[in-house]
């Protein structure tokens, strides 16, 4: 028997909305740029703007950057303050706030990709940043490395791990040798580069590992961490998928 299906009615499939393409400028003598204003979306809603202002200071290398996010009714959701070095080529001393209220809407995202677009676009070879112990998850998730390369600073991260009870054995013994690799025979107060490099690695993984227990799993202080230019382009689909999501047409 032959069945005949019911006509099917054209199905209208929603047109994507246009991404907004952000707009450099030149805005300092020693040719540092930013970004003009931009739509952005967000979880949860849209129609917000995301804004970069710069300031230069005496010595005409150092500037301090100032992106927020305002909302339609004009609201503040968030702001992301830092340094651009145009002198070392580096971006440092960062500090991301999401107004309460705002939170868990990709607000810090967005300003992260702010920053991504700023390096990008100023040549910047690295963002460093000094990450309280809370927000190490958040800036791994894009794809920030630790960059422990003091002794005494990777010891304490490390014996923590060690003392830890909650803490996987097999991570607790990999600490416990990093130690004793770090402590023998050496009284330099920096780690050498191989030391540096196996520490580093070993933070990556545990934090990956901990990502979603980071209460009980968490280091007692902060550590600093590394985002270089080869690393985004390394990542840049990764990227290019967050600034499609959020919006804006902007590839790495």
């Amino acid at each position: 028997m032959i069945k005949i299906l019911p006509k099917l009615s054209l199905i209208h499939r929603k047109t994507p909305s246009q991404l907004a393409t952000p707009i450099f400028k030149k805005v300092t003598k020693d040719g540092c740029s930013v970004h003009t204003d931009i739509p952005i979306s967000y979880k949860g809603g849209s129609h917000a703007t995301l804004s970069t202002n710069i300031y230069e200071d005496n010595n005409n290398l150092l500037h301090t950057i100032c992106s927020e996010i305002l909302n339609s009714c004009g609201e503040k959701m968030g702001t992301y303050t830092y340094d651009i070095d145009t002198y070392r080529k580096s971006i440092k001393n960062g500090i991301i706030v999401t107004e309460p209220g705002f939170q868990h809407k990709g607000i810090g995202e967005v300003l992260r990709l702010s920053s991504i677009m700023e390096l990008n676009e100023n040549n910047i070879k690295a963002l460093s940043l000094e990450s309280v112990s809370s927000a190490i998850p958040f800036h791994f998730k894009y794809k920030f490395k630790p960059c422990l390369k003091d002794k005494k600073r990777a010891l304490d991260i490390l014996l923590n791990i060690v003392h830890k009870s909650a803490i996987d054995k097999k991570y607790k013994t990999e600490a416990q040798k990093l130690v004793e690799e770090i402590s023998y025979k050496n009284d330099s107060k920096k780690l050498k580069y191989a030391q540096a490099k196996h520490v580093n690695n070993f933070i990556s993984r545990y934090i990956e590992e901990y990502t979603y227990n980071w209460n009980y799993a968490k280091f007692p202080r902060s550590i600093p961490m590394v985002l270089t230019k080869k690393d985004i382009k390394h990542f840049a689909s990764f990227y290019n998928e967050l600034f499609k999501k959020h919006g804006i047409d902007y590839t790495v």
